[in-house]
C-alpha cells in the first residue's frame, strides 16, 4: 500500500495520507504485565503482527535463510546481550560526586565583540546588530522562528532584513514551539549553532519537553560526549498594557529550575549584544529573555564587550540599602533610588543572569549596606527573588551584617488582565519599591534574644541538664538496588528485589519457583512477585546453586531487599536451609526509610479498667490490650477511621477489607505480629475469639500475612515502659503504642489532680497519613474506650 501511494505522489497526483495502526507488542514498562488487561485474542494478534516475527517468517518462506541459521542468529544475539550485561555489571559503581559532572561545560568568553551601535540605541537594535555580525562571521549560525523572515522580520522587527541579506539561514518556523526547540537541539548536536526565537516566553510551555528534557540534559546524559550549543531567545514580561495573561508572563523562575540551562536577562543594549555574543559562542544551551518594556527604549550606549554570564552589573553606588533587580525591574530600581536620593543612598545591582547568578556581588553589597530589597516582576511563589534572599541568609557573614529583614517586592500570585488597571495592579511599581526600602531603613538595627522571666527568689531553680554527647557521624552506606555484579568478589551472590519503576517500592512474593539446593542458570526465573501493576519474575543473576531462600511466599518485600543466596559453581558447599529472619531485623530494615511522625494522647487508667470490667462482665478473659484492640477496631468505623484506612490502603476503596496487627513477644527478645483479620464490625465475643486465636498462632511461630495490616498495636506495659515512639513497619501505615499506667497531674475542672494515666502514642508514615488524620483516629479510640466505661 505504501509503495503504491509513494508512486502516485511521484507521478504528480498530489499528496497522500497513510493511516497506520501500530500497537505496542509488550507491556508499557518492565513491570507492566499486559496479559492482565488484554484478551488472548489481542495477544495472539500482536504475535502475528510482530514485524520481527513476520520478517523471520518471510525469510524462511522465501528460503533466504534456513531455520538453523535463524536459531544460530538468536543464540548469537542472546550471547551478545549477556556479554554486554556482564560488562556493564562488572563496572565499578558510580561515585556520588559524578552527579556534578557535565551539567554544563567550560565555555570560554570571546575575546571581543564586533558589534557596533550608535551612541543611543535600543535593545532591539542591539539584537539585530548582533545577529547580523554572527551571520557574517560564521555560516554555522542559523535562525528559526515564527514570522522572522522578511517582509515581517519578526513581531518586534528584530530580524528585519536578515533573511534577505542571508537567504536560507533565517527561516520561518511553524507555529509550534516544540518544533522550534526540538530542531535547535538536533541542529546543535550535529555542528550547527542555532539561535531560535520563541515569539513570547508565555508559550514556552508548548515546547517544555524539548527545552528541559532534551536541550538542558544532552551534555549530562551523554556523559559529556555531546554538547548543545544553542540560544533560545524570547521577549518576556509585562508593563505593556494589553498583553494580558498570554503576553505578559515572565516565567523566569520556571526556566531557572532546570539544571543545564543558563538563563540571562539583559536590560541595556550593550549588555544585550555582549550577552548574546557570549551565549552564541558557548557550548551549552542559553535562554535569553528580552524585557519587552525596555525593548524599544532608547538608551545611551558605550563600548560593547562580551559579557560573562553569571556576572552582575553595579548600576548605581550606594551605602544604605542594596536593591537587586534584573530585566524590566532594573528600571524600577533606578527610579526608586532616584526618588530616595539624597536621604537614602541605594546600591542598585542588575543581576543580568539568574542562572548562574552573582552571589558574590550581592553579598559584598549587603555587607556594605546591611539591608537588602529584591524586586522582580515574576510571581512570588518559588521565585528567583526568594532564592536570592534564602541563599544570602545562609551565609553567617552576611547574616551578621544585616540590620533588617530582607524584603521582596514582587507580583503576587495573581494573573494579569487586559485592562491597564489590572496589569499595573498586579505588577510591582516604583511606589511599592520605595515603601519597601523605607520599611527596611526604618527597622530597628538591634537584634537580641528575649530572655525568659527570672524565677522568684523563693522558687527552686532547676539545674541545667548536661549537654548531650554529639551524635556519631552516620556510616557511609551503599544501598544495593540492582542485581549483583557479574564478577563478584566472593563465592556467593545475593539476589535482591530490583527496581520496579514508576514509584513502586514494594511487592508480594507470589510463588517460589525453585527450592534450596536446586541448580539455577543465569536469567532463570527464581520466583514470581506481584506489584500493584503487574506479576513479574525475578531471575537469577548468575548460574550456580540456590543455597537458601531469605523470603517466603506471601511476604511483602521492598526494593533492594535480599531474597536469596546463590553459591557460584565451584564454591565450597554449605548447608542449604531456610534461615529464619527475626522480625526486629525486618523492622529495622524496612522502617529506616519511612518518614515517621507521631502524636500522643493520655487516657485515665481507671477509665481503661472500667472498660475492661464491662467487657469481662460479658464473659471471656479480658486484658487492657485486648480491650484497646477492640475499641481501635470500633474507631476505624468512624469517619476519622475510614479516612485513615482510605489513605493507608488504596485497596480499601474497593475491597473494604483491612487487618489489625498485634505485636507479640517471643523468647529471646524476638517480636512477631499476630494478625486479626478484618475486625471491622465484629462483636466483642467474636473479636475476642479471633484475637486470642491470632495471639496463640503467632506464639507457636506461625507466619501471618501482613500485607493488609493497616495499623499495628504494641504495648510494653508489663515491662513498665510508660512512653515510646515505635517504628512504622511497612506495609502498615502506623503503629499504636499503649504505655504502662503511671501517675501524672491532669486537669479536672480546672484543677490539677493526680491520676494514673496511660499514654496512647501513634507513630505514622507521614507520606500516607498527616498529623490531623492520626490525631483524629487517636481521639476516636479514646472516646470509644471512655464510652464503654
Amino acid at each position: 500500500v505504501s509503495g503504491e501511494m509513494v508512486a502516485s505522489i511521484r507521478q504528480g497526483n498530489g499528496p497522500g495520507f497513510l493511516w497506520c495502526e501500530v500497537d505496542r507488542l509488550g507491556g508499557h514498562t518492565s513491570n507492566d504485565d499486559h496479559r492482565q488487561y488484554r484478551s488472548e485474542e489481542e495477544l495472539n494478534q500482536l504475535d502475528d503482527s510482530d514485524p520481527l516475527a513476520r520478517f523471520k517468517r518471510r525469510l524462511l518462506a522465501e528460503q533466504i535463510v534456513s531455520s538453523s541459521e535463524i536459531e544460530q542468529l538468536e543464540r548469537d544475539v542472546r550471547r551478545d546481550v549477556r556479554a554486554d550485561y556482564e560488562q556493564a555489571a562488572s563496572e565499578a559503581a558510580p561515585q556520588a560526586s559524578e552527579t556534578l559532572l557535565h551539567v554544563v561545560g567550560d565555555s570560554a568568553i570571546p575575546n571581543d565583540c564586533p558589534v557596533e551601535l550608535s551612541s543611543e540605541a535600543t535593545i532591539a537594535d542591539a539584537v539585530k546588530a548582533t545577529f547580523r555580525a554572527a551571520l557574517a562571521e560564521d555560516d554555522r549560525f542559523v535562525f528559526f522562528g515564527e514570522d522572522i523572515e522578511d517582509p515581517k522580520g519578526g513581531v518586534f522587527k528584530i530580524t528585519e532584513g536578515l533573511s534577505t541579506e542571508f537567504p536560507g539561514r533565517v527561516v520561518n518556523s511553524p507555529l509550534a514551539e516544540s518544533t522550534i526547540a526540538g530542531m535547535a537541539c538536533g541542529l546543535a548536536s550535529y555542528g550547527k549553532r542555532p539561535v531560535f526565537e520563541l515569539q513570547f516566553i508565555d508559550f514556552a510551555a508548548s515546547g517544555w519537553n524539548q527545552i528541559v528534557n532534551n536541550l538542558a540534559t544532552l551534555r549530562w546524559r551523554s556523559n559529556g560526549k555531546w554538547s548543545c550549543p544553542s540560544v533560545i531567545y524570547a521577549p518576556y514580561g509585562g508593563y505593556l498594557p494589553g498583553g494580558a495573561i498570554w503576553h505578559s508572563q515572565a516565567n523566569e523562575s520556571a526556566l531557572a529550575h532546570f539544571p543545564g540551562l543558563t538563563v540571562a536577562i539583559p536590560s541595556t543594549p550593550e549588555d544585550t549584544a555582549g550577552m548574546f555574543w557570549t551565549a552564541m559562542h558557548g557550548e551549552d544551551p542559553v535562554i535569553i529573555l528580552l524585557p519587552k518594556h525596555l525593548l524599544r527604549k532608547p538608551q545611551v550606549t558605550n563600548n560593547i564587550t562580551p559579557v560573562e554570564l553569571g556576572k552582575a552589573r553595579v548600576v548605581r553606588q550606594g551605602s544604605d540599602v542594596t536593591i537587586v533587580a534584573w530585566g524590566n525591574a532594573v528600571e524600577l530600581a533606578v527610579q526608586a533610588a532616584e526618588q530616595l536620593d539624597p536621604e537614602i543612598s541605594a546600591d542598585v545591582i542588575d543581576l543580568r543572569s539568574i542562572v548562574p547568578w552573582d552571589r558574590e556581588a550581592v553579598c559584598e553589597s549587603i555587607e556594605k549596606t546591611g539591608r537588602l530589597v529584591v524586586v522582580q516582576e515574576d510571581t512570588e511563589n518559588c521565585s528567583v527573588g526568594q532564592m536570592v534572599i534564602t541563599d544570602v541568609l545562609k551565609d553567617h557573614a552576611v547574616w551578621s551584617k544585616l540590620l533588617a529583614p530582607p524584603q521582596l517586592v514582587s507580583k503576587p500570585n495573581v494573573l494579569i488582565g487586559f485592562h491597564p488597571n489590572f496589569e499595573y495592579a498586579a505588577l510591582p511599581g516604583t511606589e511599592q519599591l520605595v515603601e519597601a526600602v523605607k520599611k527596611t531603613i526604618g527597622a530597628s538595627p538591634r537584634r537580641e534574644i528575649a530572655a525568659a522571666p527570672l524565677p522568684s527568689s523563693t522558687a527552686p531553680v532547676a539545674e541545667a541538664p548536661p549537654a548531650p554527647a554529639p551524635a556519631p557521624a552516620p556510616p557511609t552506606t551503599t544501598h544495593t538496588t540492582t542485581q549483583p555484579t557479574a564478577a563478584p568478589e566472593t563465592d556467593h551472590v545475593q539476589v535482591v528485589v530490583p527496581h520496579l519503576g514508576e514509584g513502586i517500592y514494594n511487592c508480594d512474593v507470589v510463588q517460589l519457583l525453585k527450592q534450596a539446593g536446586d541448580t539455577v542458570e543465569s536469567d532463570e526465573p527464581l520466583c514470581e512477585i506481584e506489584t500493584d501493576k503487574a506479576t513479574l519474575a525475578i531471575e537469577a543473576s548468575h548460574a550456580g546453586i540456590l543455597e537458601r531462600w531469605e523470603t517466603v511466599e506471601g511476604e511483602n518485600l521492598e526494593v533492594g531487599q535480599s531474597i536469596a543466596t546463590i553459591r557460584l559453581h565451584g564454591a565450597p558447599t554449605k548447608r542449604c536451609e531456610m534461615q529464619p529472619t527475626s522480625t526486629n531485623s525486618i523492622a529495622l530494615t524496612r522502617a529506616v526509610q519511612v518518614p515517621t511522625a507521631s502524636a500522643t494522647a493520655k487516657i485515665r487508667w481507671d477509665v481503661v479498667k472500667a472498660a475492661c470490667a464491662q467487657r469481662e462482665s460479658k464473659g471471656g478473659r479480658v486484658s487492657p490490650t485486648a480491650v484497646t484492640a477492640f475499641h481501635l477496631a470500633e474507631a476505624f468505623n468512624t469517619e476519622a477511621g475510614q479516612r485513615f484506612l482510605h489513605r493507608a490502603m488504596p485497596s480499601y476503596e474497593t475491597e473494604r477489607y483491612f487487618d489489625l496487627g498485634i505485636a507479640v513477644a517471643l523468647p529471646g527478645d524476638e517480636l512477631t505480629t499476630a494478625v486479626v483479620e478484618n475486625p471491622l464490625g465484629l462483636s466483642w465475643p467474636d473479636f475476642l475469639s479471633q484475637y486470642d486465636a491470632a495471639i496463640e498462632s503467632a506464639r507457636r511461630g506461625d507466619r501471618h500475612d501482613r500485607r493488609r495490616v493497616a495499623l499495628q498495636l504494641s504495648t510494653l506495659g508489663r515491662l513498665g515502659i510508660e512512653d515510646a515512639h515505635p517504628l512504622v513497619v511497612p506495609p502498615s501505615a502506623g503503629t499504636l503504642f499503649v504505655g504502662a499506667a503511671h501517675w501524672e497531674l491532669i486537669d479536672i475542672d480546672g484543677q490539677p489532680q493526680p491520676h494514673r494515666v496511660a499514654s496512647l502514642v501513634i507513630s505514622f508514615d507521614h507520606r500516607l497519613i498527616n498529623g490531623v488524620g492520626a490525631a483524629s483516629l487517636l481521639n476516636e479510640l479514646k472516646a470509644a474506650i471512655e464510652a464503654a466505661a
